[in-house]
């Protein structure tokens, strides 16, 4: 699904599924209103979320909503009722967000959700389209990386074993001085986006970052190496030109691809 269409299916919030229950029932919304104790209006002013202590006095009032349903659209709205198809999710096991329901649930939940942009970052050179940088494909949901805001594919072979040819990545961003270039944790895995000086396009690589010896170069290059050296030569990286840095993190996605 693309963004727009699970902006659309997001739509239908808590307060449509409410109306919807009141409308099972056959009563009024100021009837309903007066049967769990809450206040006139109460149900016309829902927004996308619901107080715990309001959920609680309505299930207690009608033991037979589906309080996960009504927070979330997910499962039937009357319990006991037999399901119309499997969308029970567990969410401290699932990663992959790549459906309307997923994303809303994650959604009412507050999960850290990481886009997964379509772009490949090769082990070397890979010329980019600037304009498709943006370009969303899905959404994951990583435990423990909270600090991450980007999932990318890796194109090559240049950093294999580390990083093999489709390995999808989880990248934390990170933040440089180019006044002080020699700060970063040089030895890391670092996804880079350099700007090509004549043509404008990007060029994104995958690959550990060294610093220069010679006091001078280190001021204006950062020296990139493949994880297969024999395969591939370092090569300088501009520092001035660089336009985006961000840490592989550890652990690579592909592993939990269902």
């Amino acid at each position: 699904s693309t963004l727009k269409q699970l902006i659309i299916f997001i739509m239908t919030g808590i307060k449509d599924r409410m109306l919807e229950f009141i409308s099972y029932l056959g009563i009024t919304q100021a009837k309903f209103e007066e049967s769990t104790g809450m206040s006139n209006g109460y149900v016309n002013n829902l927004g996308e979320s619901i107080r715990p202590s309001s959920l609680k006095k309505i299930s207690a009032t009608y033991p037979e909503l589906n309080t996960n349903w009504l927070l979330t659209g997910v499962e039937n709205m009357i319990i006991g009722d037999a399901p119309a198809t499997d969308t029970t999710f567990n969410f401290e096991e699932i990663n992959l967000i790549d459906t309307a329901e997923k994303y809303e649930m994650a959604m009412k939940i507050g999960l850290h959700l990481i886009p997964e942009r379509n772009v490949f970052f090769k082990g070397g050179n890979e010329v980019l389209e600037n304009d498709n940088i943006e370009y969303i494909e899905r959404y994951w949901h990583i435990p423990g990386a909270d600090d991450c805001t980007d999932i990318i594919t890796m194109s090559g072979n240049s950093m294999s074993s580390v990083l093999p040819n489709g390995t999808k990545m989880a990248l934390k961003p990170i933040g440089w001085d180019k006044n002080h270039p020699n700060e970063i944790p040089f030895g890391s895995i670092f996804a880079i986006l350099v700007e090509d000086r004549v043509t404008g396009k990007y060029h994104g690589h995958v690959k550990y970052l060294r610093k220069h010896k010679d006091t001078e170069l280190a001021k204006k290059y950062w020296i990139a190496r493949s994880k297969d050296t024999e395969n591939y030569d370092d090569f300088d990286i501009d520092i001035t030109l660089v336009r985006g840095l961000w840490i592989v993190k550890e652990y690579m996605i592909k592993t939990l691809i269902r």
